[in-house]
């Protein structure tokens, strides 16, 4: 990630914990960087930063904040913006070096799907 990222969706734990969740996209990234990444912060142990499949962040979020539907529309939304420039960086290059970008693409849909059904 870049050096002072901004998370996407943070979460303010009752314990001073810190839940920051990065949607990684961008040409700066290769194709499998390019997802959900979790950073808590002000936990004992503390816990190194995380992958996360769409349905776990969906889940996370979803357990945080009972009952309330905008998480799961910003994972939406921010999965399909990384869908979008997959799609778009694969665009311009060869067929060859466009086919990670593309398995990747249909990767996040199929997480999506499930998640969000």
């Amino acid at each position: 990630m870049p050096d002072t990222p901004s998370p996407d969706i943070t979460v303010h734990g009752h314990d001073g914990s810190v839940f920051r969740y990065f949607a990684v996209r961008g040409r700066e990234f290769s194709p499998s960087q390019v997802g959900w990444v979790l950073v808590v912060t002000g936990l004992e142990p503390p816990i190194d930063p995380q992958a996360l499949t769409v349905r776990e962040a969906v889940g996370d979020l979803e357990s945080m904040m009972a009952g309330d539907r905008s998480p799961r529309e910003a994972v939406q939304f921010l999965t399909e913006l990384m869908i979008e420039d997959l799609g778009s960086r694969a665009k311009d290059l060869p067929a060859e070096r466009a086919a990670p970008y593309r398995v990747r693409a249909d990767e996040l849909r199929a997480q999506m799907s499930e998640a969000l059904a």
